[in-house]
């Protein structure tokens, strides 16, 4: 199986309580999806990859001051076919093969 099969979607929101410290994460997470607010991303990640993603944020983060939420929205199809991601205002932009559609 591909790695699309396997891919899943989540929505990743950090509250970073120093600039620094939000400064690389918010590198990090370029790195990984595309952004939705400031500090909150939408990432279509395998098993492996959110793995590897937790691992670089932990690196990173305070867990005593500093907290990251990564939340699992399904299947990238599965998600968008059901209707259970929503938006009020300027649409997210549609993401075509892994890609950002401006």
């Amino acid at each position: 199986m591909n790695d699309w099969g396997r891919r899943r979607l989540y929505l990743v929101a950090y509250d970073v309580g120093d600039d620094k410290r939000w400064r690389r994460v918010f590198k990090i997470m370029r790195n990984w999806g595309d952004r939705v607010q400031l500090s909150v991303w939408r990432c279509e990640l395998t098993p492996d990859e959110r793995d590897t993603l937790e691992a670089q944020l932990r690196a990173e983060i305070n867990p005593r001051e500093d907290r990251v939420l990564l939340a699992l929205m399904g299947t990238p199809i599965a998600v968008e076919a059901a209707g259970r991601l929503r938006t009020l205002g300027l649409p997210i932009p549609p993401v075509e093969d892994g890609a950002l559609v401006v």
